[in-house]
């Protein structure tokens, strides 16, 4: 029997659910402004992807953000602080929940393609277990349900490691990551799945890169678009991606692909790109 992809492992916002991944942006924003802090967006988007105590980690230890809570608070932060910030972000989260969990377009099509081959479908998030049970039941009365969801506090370490992408293939059964494809759209869920021995495949158009809602979006011109596009495919690349698409419609094509090279006995990924420890840090040769 030829080989066959067993499972995608999905990342949430901006990949499955939240076009343009508002909710984690705009949310960590409100939270950090609670806190006196006015933090630009490229700031918070950076580290995009990461368990959300280590992006708030990342976001405060900027220069330009300590400065400004040193002025506000009259001493340095600590990590006091981030858990309170994590817990102010699980406020906001849950007001915008029901807005944010609208599927990406495509994204019930590509379901019903994977599980009419038998795929399993799977979930990792920065995201904690305590948002994603806000989260959930608002995807799921849309129509998204992940036969399993392993979120970033879960496990030993978050995003670039790749223990969620191993507990979800242990619940879901499966036990060579060659055979699971990752689906996200920021580089660190690029870096999971290179990390996990598995298929990384990039989305584009709905990704937190872009950070534009689905009307923003179809405001641009083509060439724009594809200026965007670009930049976005470089940074996924960059990271450790096999494969990079505009949107989740072209993933079936992607798996039809990789079940090809897999006939060739090719493997997915030979080293990891980016150093466990450091999410944002590339791996020096």
């Amino acid at each position: 029997m030829a080989p066959r992809i067993q499972a995608v492992i999905f990342d949430w916002a901006g990949t499955t659910v939240d076009f343009g991944s508002l909710l984690p942006l705009r949310s960590l924003q409100a939270a950090f402004a609670r806190f006196g802090l006015d933090v630009p967006l490229e700031t918070v988007r950076l580290p995009m992807g990461a368990a959300k105590d280590v992006h708030i980690r990342s976001v405060l230890g900027d220069a330009l953000v300590s400065r400004q809570w040193l002025r506000r608070h009259g001493r340095a932060w600590h990590e006091g602080d981030v858990r309170a910030v994590l817990d102010v972000l699980e406020t906001e989260v849950r007001r915008a929940a029901a807005a944010a969990c609208d599927p990406v377009p495509g994204l019930e099509s590509v379901l019903v393609r994977l599980r009419r081959r038998g795929i399993r479908i799977g979930s990792t998030t920065g995201y904690t277990r305590r948002i994603m049970e806000i989260l959930m039941p608002a995807a799921e009365r849309k129509g998204y349900a992940p036969d399993c969801v392993v979120c970033s506090d879960e496990v030993r370490a978050g995003r670039p490691a790749p223990w969620m992408m191993f507990r979800n293939a242990e619940i879901l059964g499966v036990s060579r990551m060659s055979r699971v494809v990752k689906a996200g759209d920021t580089p660190v869920d690029m870096a999971e799945g290179f990390n996990a021995g598995a298929w990384s495949v990039g989305v584009v158009d709905s990704s937190s890169l872009l950070s534009l809602g689905p009307k923003e979006f179809e405001t641009l011109s083509p060439r724009e678009k594809e200026a965007r596009r670009r930049a976005a495919r470089k940074k996924l690349f960059e990271a450790g991606a096999h494969y990079v698409v505009n949107t989740l419609s072209e993933l079936p094509g992607v798996i039809e692909d990789i079940e090809l090279r897999l006939e060739l006995a090719e493997e997915a990924a030979p080293r990891p790109r980016l150093l466990i420890g450091a999410p944002l840090a590339p791996a020096r040769s």
